[in-house]
């Protein structure tokens, strides 16, 4: 399997647009695709696909045109059910049966110190954290693993989860 935790893009962030932020994004997946053809994959976004960089509106709805636009690029990989959190909440998980074990994709700019969305809401705003803990208990009650991945990792200085 593949867990690919984002961050496609160059950080030259005077340089980017709207418009070419997922380029990067579409061709790492088509190369993973053509060299990767039959292998398992989880992907997750870095805080530099949002636009502006580091700037992912965790509280409205102005950053869905990146969920939108990478859950198309990623609907090979991922189940319906966890396509559909990805899409309207950015973050997502989903069991691989062959191993019993539950992926859990965190999307970080949750707790990236780095985005000023933050400052309206620093305490859970997309109830991630509140998922997170039933989604931890599901598995436990399923005797079930469970793989955490997320583009900043927890504990790091970038990452404040208030």
């Amino acid at each position: 399997m593949i867990m690919w935790t984002g961050d496609n893009i160059a950080h030259d962030v005077w340089h980017q647009s709207l418009a070419n932020q997922t380029v990067n994004t579409f061709d790492a997946t088509e190369e993973i695709l053509k060299y990767f053809p039959n292998t398992t994959v989880f992907p997750m976004f870095g805080n530099h696909e949002a636009y502006p960089g580091d700037q992912f509106d965790v509280v409205g709805n102005t950053t869905f045109w990146l969920t939108e636009r990478l859950s198309g690029m990623w609907k090979m990989w991922l189940d319906e059910e966890a396509l559909q959190s990805f899409k309207e909440k950015s973050y997502y998980s989903m069991v691989d049966k062959r191993f019993n074990v539950k992926i859990i994709a965190l999307d970080t700019q949750a707790c990236d110190s780095l985005n000023f969305y933050l400052i309206r809401d620093p305490s859970d705003p997309m109830h991630e954290l509140e998922w997170l803990r039933n989604e931890l208990y599901d598995s436990e009650s399923k005797n079930q693993g469970v793989i955490i991945m997320a583009h900043i990792p927890p504990g790091d200085f970038n990452c404040d989860f208030g």
